[in-house]
């Protein structure tokens, strides 16, 4: 009976409860009048409506992060197989050219106006590359060489740190970077996508609907996501100074064991790291060894006597 007040509250009217009432029934009785049942039949189909109506929006909000969580999946297991990585970093240079070229290029048909300097320290602060070009070239330089010109410099840099190095150990460098930058925008970008969906509510306030206003926007967040990703890779990459060194090994673990023959030198401005040193007092040890061969419990004793070893002299140890 609580259950069927709590429909009736919620869904029917106020006469039906009155009628109930002037009927003379009391709690826990069968319902049977037609009325009421027909009342109550009626206020569980409208719960059960809303009840949908709540979870298909539910699936639809979901539905949005499962197909930015499949981009993502793939481009990681894209990094993990190794198998396009040179493309890979080459599409990101020039996806960083065209943003600089972008942002410091006004006309693209007035060479003159090009602030040469500023695309220079641009392009030297993420991807460690300059192009010195003569005052007269630069004239007659058009936007389409130029940018031709800086994808040709970025590939022969990038060539350089690979033949520091194996190809494998290159390898594994590239997917560490590459996933290590991708696991941590892609972490910050899930929990600024929870704030999203728990105020995006309000924006019925003003007359929009919530659900189009989360897709426009969890797909601008995502694709600033996927651009950052791309720019610090890169630039990590590039950045990085690797030099051959034979007598030690420059070790990396991150998910996975990463051993490579050179040496990462510290940016400048941060502070060497210190070698471990043995405590005060101790100098480096070398392995006791055993001189005899290690006799078993179950071996005839050293001493002659046909016992076990466990069972005569064994049993002193």
């Amino acid at each position: 009976m609580a259950l069927e007040d709590d429909l009736m509250r919620r869904f029917g009217s106020d006469r039906l409860s009155s009628v109930m009432q002037k009927l003379g029934m009391s709690e826990g009785e069968p319902i049977t009048h037609p009325w009421i049942s027909k009342a109550i039949e009626n206020a569980q189909k409208k719960v059960e409506e809303h009840n949908f109506e709540i979870r298909k929006q539910l699936l639809e909000y979901d539905d949005v992060m499962n197909k930015q969580r499949e981009v993502i999946y793939a481009k990681r297991k894209e990094i993990l197989k190794g198998e396009k990585l040179n493309e890979l970093i080459l599409e990101m240079a020039e996806q960083t050219i065209d943003d600089i070229l972008h942002k410091h290029i006004e006309n693209p048909d007035r060479p003159e106006e090009w602030d040469f300097n500023a695309i220079n320290n641009a392009l030297d602060g993420m991807l460690s590359i300059k192009l010195e070009l003569p005052e007269d070239q630069k004239q007659n330089t058009t936007a389409f060489e130029l940018k031709d010109m800086l994808l040709k410099k970025a590939k022969e840099y990038i060539e350089e740190k690979q033949k520091a190095i194996t190809e494998a150990s290159f390898s594994e460098l590239v997917r560490f970077i590459f996933l290590q930058v991708l696991d941590s925008n892609w972490k910050d970008f899930l929990l600024n996508m929870d704030h999203l969906k728990e105020g995006i509510g309000l924006r019925g306030y003003a007359q929009k609907d919530p659900l189009i206003e989360y897709k426009k926007e969890a797909f601008d967040m995502f694709q600033k996501m996927l651009s950052q990703v791309s720019e610090e890779s890169i630039t990590r990459l590039y950045k990085i100074q690797i030099q051959e060194k034979e007598d030690k090994k420059f070790t990396l673990t991150q998910r996975m064991p990463l051993k490579f023959n050179l040496n990462v030198t510290q940016p400048a401005g941060m502070p060497a790291m210190p070698a471990a040193q043995p405590p005060p007092g101790q100098g480096v040890t070398s392995p006791i060894k055993r001189e005899n061969k290690k006799i078993g419990r179950n071996d005839p004793c050293w001493c002659g006597s046909g016992k076990k070893y466990k069972n005569c002299h064994g049993k002193e140890a």
